[in-house]
């Protein structure tokens, strides 16, 4: 209803330490609402989503029940993360009765590997994961795969969006519009006008992806977007 915006913010984890280390920041989810058309102060979304560790790049489900988000792992750096089976994964919450977050769940196989597996996008139906990952088996670099549930409510159908949609660079930050046939995401390897840009491709009746249009200027620039 575009009435609450979610996002992510780098705070220190120590307001009186180094402002410089890495070590003492740490990424967690703030929210605010729009009331009567002016945006609310944030506030930190706190536990059990937020945690010492870092939270970041996620996705709210069109019917606002669903929270997907990636976190990583504990190493050297960034102390706290959530176990996984690499070194970021996505994981899902639901929202409770009482309007909280319930305990997010590692999301699992196939969608996690114990490689990089970030930024989700899930369509208005909730069917649909979209996501960024640099596993084998992809086009290269990090490429963009969806995941859809079966019958029984089980992420199990892994693809990926293959050649229309993935070059031998990176694809991220995929955008799946409500339509679920518009798709959005950033690009190194196609044609463009700096060194990342955003293009858009839709779903034919075949079932594939369009070749991707570049947005153009003004949104994208020699810079990266």
């Amino acid at each position: 209803d575009e009435q609450t915006l979610v996002y992510t913010r780098l705070i220190p984890k120590d307001p009186n330490g180094s402002t410089t280390d890495m070590r003492n920041k740490s990424e967690d989810f703030y929210s605010c609402n729009k009331l009567n058309g002016v945006w609310s102060k944030a506030i930190n979304i706190g536990q059990p989503i937020n945690t010492i560790g870092n939270e970041g790049a996620q996705c709210i489900s069109a019917d606002g029940q669903t929270l997907v988000f990636t976190a990583c792992k504990e190493y050297d750096g960034y102390p706290g993360g959530r176990k996984g089976f690499g070194s970021c994964d996505l994981f899902i919450a639901k929202k409770m009765a009482n309007g909280n977050w319930g305990v997010p769940e590692n999301i699992g196989k196939p969608i996690n590997t114990e490689y990089w597996d970030s930024q989700p996008s899930m369509s208005s139906d909730g069917q649909t994961l979209y996501f960024v990952s640099n596993r084998p088996g992809g086009k290269g670099g990090a490429d963009i795969w969806k995941c859809t549930k079966n019958d029984a409510g089980k992420w199990t159908n892994l693809v990926n969006l293959g050649d229309s949609v993935n070059s031998a660079e990176n694809e991220e930050s995929p955008y799946i519009h409500p339509d679920n046939k518009t798709l959005y995401f950033s690009s190194e390897g196609w044609p463009g006008m700096g060194s990342k840009d955003l293009f858009l491709t839709r779903i034919k009746k075949d079932g594939y992806f369009s070749k991707p249009m570049n947005l153009g200027y003004p949104i994208n620039t020699a810079e990266s977007e």
